[in-house]
């Protein structure tokens, strides 16, 4: 417990900022909303551009590390897919909007991720043999590749209704 307490003392405030935004975000998904087009692309960027991030931090990185965050990425991708694929999604390619039910899932994902990443980064701090292991690369490459790969997935499945649904007025 003093373990913790210590971390959570020495957590940088912004970290702190960081969590209640991100918590506000989620909790705004979980409600369906009209939003414009171009947003969907918003939380796939964000989250692939730091799974790449700790991808390119790992030091002596194997190919069986590079080949379990591509897998776990496809997997997660061909998920977050399939959760949008029968949604009842209302686009107006006029106004460049898309309608989108509600959902925890954001949520979640978003706190896994930022559990995940603070974790790491605090064993990365702290604990530099369990960092080298192979074990430790992997759990930690097919964590961050599943969840970026359910935004993804969930990105093709938008792009993909609003390119094959009919239209109708969101304005």
């Amino acid at each position: 417990m003093g373990a913790i307490w210590q971390a959570a003392i020495h957590t940088p405030w912004w970290v702190y900022v960081l969590l209640g935004y991100l918590i506000a975000v989620g909790i705004k998904a979980s409600k369906e909303r009209v939003i414009p087009f171009w947003k969907i692309f918003v939380l796939p960027t964000i989250f692939l551009s730091i799974s790449i991030q700790n991808l390119t931090s790992i030091e002596n990185i194997e190919y069986l590390s590079i080949g379990s965050w591509i897998v776990a990425m496809l997997a997660g991708s061909l998920f977050g897919w399939w959760q949008v694929k029968h949604l009842n999604i209302k686009i107006d390619k006029k106004g460049s909007l898309i309608q989108i039910p509600g959902s925890w899932d954001t949520l979640l994902v978003i706190l896994i991720i930022f559990i995940a990443k603070y974790y790491f980064g605090y064993e990365k701090a702290t604990n530099p043999v369990l960092v080298a292991q192979l074990n430790f690369k992997i759990s930690m490459l097919v964590l961050s590749g599943v969840c970026t790969g359910l935004f993804l997935g969930k990105l093709f499945g938008y792009m993909s209704h609003y390119k094959d649904d009919t239209e109708c007025d969101l304005a």
